[in-house]
């Protein structure tokens, strides 16, 4: 299979290699038509996360209907959300892109994955948006290579024009229209975080599992305060999973990963309260992943046994 064409399956947080995929469903203008009629159609599809449905209903609506661009920076662990919205807008958006920068360097170094190939096949003038996914992966603190992609990032949040491309294929686009999502679990700065909290800490009212400050992100020297003052749309800090709620997801059919299996393999999926239990107690550590793995040895195992079965009870 071509690197440039895979697809991780649904229930993989990693995004797909290339930068484009197509929509799989058509502009429905009625879904775009208010902030709220957005607001709704996420709601059906995922749980929680209502700042950030709430947010980017309005900056959506807002950028088809107002000419604004939106920035936003959205930090929360794998499994909360943060990637799964970006999917769910793509498949009524067709002008959205979800790049995985966790290999992304500068524009210079060659044989390497610039950040700005994330435009190669973008059309600028519609109003696209574009997730940026691993975000943190890419920042590289204290080094030339980390000053590099930090102006180049700057570029992309700012509006500016970036060349996109190789030399011989490069082309100019204006980023003035170009909404972007920065994505990241920032886990590396969580973790200075807990070496630091207790004697001689600069502020005792932070845990691990407080949120993330503007202070923090500057001075660990993170991202720079110029790039946090075009984040207009605010950083959104979306909570870890926990077990409650993961037992609510599983039981509601509309966001349930086991809806999503019964689709497809084509069969009816019955757990028992044990096995309920049990996925939502792993759910806060391994994310759906977890419950895929966990379910996915199942079901093949009922379908090696007998394939034309059309209910399995687990």
């Amino acid at each position: 299979m071509d690197a440039n064409s895979y697809e991780h399956p649904w229930w993989d947080d990693r995004t797909a290699f290339s930068p484009q995929k197509e929509a799989t469903n058509s502009y429905d203008e009625k879904i775009f038509a208010t902030p709220k009629s957005i607001y709704e159609y996420f709601d059906s599809k995922l749980y929680g996360c209502e700042e950030y449905k709430k947010k980017m209903s309005v900056a959506i609506w807002s950028s088809i209907h107002r000419n604004t661009k939106t920035n936003f920076l959205v930090i929360g662990e794998s499994g909360c959300g943060k990637t799964e919205l970006a999917r769910i807008l793509r498949d009524i958006y067709p002008n959205t892109v979800i790049y995985d920068a966790s290999n992304a360097s500068p524009k210079s170094f060659r044989g390497n994955n610039s950040l700005t190939d994330c435009l190669l096949n973008v059309d600028a003038s519609q109003k696209p948006w574009v997730f940026i996914d691993e975000f943190d992966k890419c920042i590289t603190k204290g080094s030339e290579v980390g000053s590099m992609m930090a102006a180049e990032i700057l570029k992309l949040a700012e509006g500016a024009q970036v060349f996109v491309g190789e030399e011989k294929q490069r082309k100019l686009v204006d980023t003035s229209l170009v909404n972007f999502v920065f994505l990241g679990t920032f886990a590396e700065l969580k973790k200075e975080r807990e070496t630091s909290i207790g004697f001689g800490s600069k502020d005792s009212s932070l845990s691990k599992d407080s949120p993330i400050t503007k202070e923090e992100l500057i001075e660990s020297d993170a991202l720079s305060n110029e790039f946090l003052g075009r984040i207009n749309g605010g950083i959104i800090q979306l909570p870890s999973m926990n077990t409650e709620t993961a037992m609510k997801i599983l039981k509601d059919t509309r966001y349930s990963p086991i809806s999503k299996l019964e689709k497809q393999y084509g069969v009816s999926i019955t757990l028992s309260p044990e096995q309920l239990e049990k996925l939502a107690n792993i759910t806060p550590e391994y994310g759906v992943r977890g419950i895929y793995s966990e379910l996915h040895e199942k079901i093949c195992d009922a379908l090696f046994e007998n394939s034309e079965t059309s209910s399995i009870q687990i």
